[in-house]
């Protein structure tokens, strides 16, 4: 964890105090948006604003008269927009899709209104939780470590922590059919074993075989489903979502190393684990504040 034979390498640390500086100058990280709500930090207004900027070509569709009420906190079913959630809010949009070639690109957002096949509900999700519970957990797994560097890796802790809500561990998912759900429901809510899922989930769609992890029996689940047949690959997925690019068996691509992650450790028990998945952590986080910045240039460029 300090720092490699080359002296250029930046330590863990060192990488984190680089995020977090740039992720305080992006101030976009509270939940309080407006007197009347208190919103979920990834789906609130200020998340939006990011996710416009991140997502330009992915939201390339919607219209500035959508924005504009968004903006305005004119929410309702008949919206573009609407709200979730009891004491947090969660800003939800909802998309019409169209098949373009290959895969679906862009989206056109629609009505709320779910009409299979035609419309997917769409918010924001940590892609890595480092909550307060997990948090706790993961202390708790250095504490019954027997390493001489613990002190060291709860720092490093604390600083995955803070980034919880940064904009940088914000990701757009589908909640029609409870995508968001089957990701919370593995025990750390762990992005590497979602996707691990995922993938099997689109190799059955391949197969044609049936999908336990979706409850098929409801309109919600079936359009689910039918979104992540239009989505077309599990590489697609990936590309949209978490803006990765996924090249199966290099073990340099970062999917790849997620999913390795996932089907070594099925649990992470011991510290050396933990300072694994904080590092995907962190590679992760600098991908996407390198997309960021790229975008926001070009954005800004354009405008």
């Amino acid at each position: 964890m300090g720092k490699s034979e080359d002296d250029s390498e930046k330590s863990l640390e060192e990488r984190l105090l680089d995020l977090k500086k740039v992720d305080i100058d992006l101030d976009l990280k509270y939940p309080f948006d407006t007197k009347k709500n208190v919103y979920d930090p990834d789906s609130s207004l200020r998340a939006w604003e990011y996710y416009f900027e991140m997502y330009y070509e992915f939201l390339s569709n919607v219209e500035e008269e959508d924005k504009n009420l968004l903006f305005e906190k004119r929410f309702g079913k008949k919206n573009k927009f609407w709200l979730s959630g009891k004491a947090y809010k969660r800003v939800v949009g909802t998309f019409c899709y169209f098949e373009n070639k290959d895969y679906i690109w862009p989206y056109k957002l629609d009505s709320c209104w779910l009409k299979e096949g035609k419309n997917i509900g769409i918010a924001g999700d940590c892609t890595f939780n480092f909550n307060e519970k997990k948090v706790s957990h993961f202390w708790n797994v250095i504490e019954k470590d027997d390493n001489k560097e613990n002190q060291q890796i709860k720092e490093i802790l604390l600083l995955c922590s803070s980034m919880h809500h940064s904009p940088f561990n914000f990701s757009l998912m589908p909640t029609t059919g409870g995508l968001n759900n089957i990701k919370g429901r593995n025990a750390l809510d762990r992005i590497d074993v979602f996707l691990n899922t995922l993938k099997n989930i689109y190799e059955k769609i391949k197969k044609n075989e049936e999908i336990e992890e979706i409850n098929v029996t409801k309109t919600t689940g079936r359009a689910l489903i039918h979104f992540l047949k239009c989505i077309g690959s599990f590489e697609n997925y990936c590309k949209i979502f978490y803006q990765l690019d996924y090249e199966e068996g290099n073990k340099e691509n970062l999917v790849q190393k997620l999913l390795d992650n996932a089907e070594e450790y099925k649990s992470i028990e011991n510290s050396d684990q933990l300072v694994k998945y904080m590092e995907l952590a962190v590679e992760y986080w600098e991908k996407q504040k390198e997309k960021y910045e790229k975008v926001s240039g070009t954005n800004k460029n354009q405008s």
